[in-house]
């Protein structure tokens, strides 16, 4: 006889995940994660981005929500499918030449 073994469920319910790579170019990406069930999660990640290069920068907010689907009853931990949702929000400004300009989307 075989013995099933039960998957494994995470015991964190709640996960603050910081991209530290990206700080270092001017950019920070936090996400933040919760369990709502075995199976299920949400998550919001928060991106900001922040270059100057002369007398231009370049700034810009994003924002994205999304709800996890771990088919394997591990939520947190594990694969995924996720429909999301993306707001993204650009500045680009030139000090010298006094030309602003700004992009959004979703």
């Amino acid at each position: 006889m075989f013995a099933q073994e039960k998957p494994t469920v995470s015991e964190e319910s709640n996960v603050v995940k910081v991209n530290i790579l990206s700080l270092l170019v001017g950019t920070g990406s936090f996400f933040y994660e919760h369990k709502l069930t075995d199976n299920l999660s949400g998550q919001m990640g928060v991106g900001y981005l922040n270059y100057k290069i002369g007398d231009s920068k370049f700034s810009g907010l994003i924002l994205t929500p999304e709800v996890r689907f771990y088919p394997k009853s591990n939520a947190i931990d594990g694969y995924y499918l996720a429909p999301y949702f993306r707001y993204q929000n650009f500045k680009l400004e030139n000090t010298e030449t006094n030309n602003k300009g700004t992009y959004g989307n979703y």
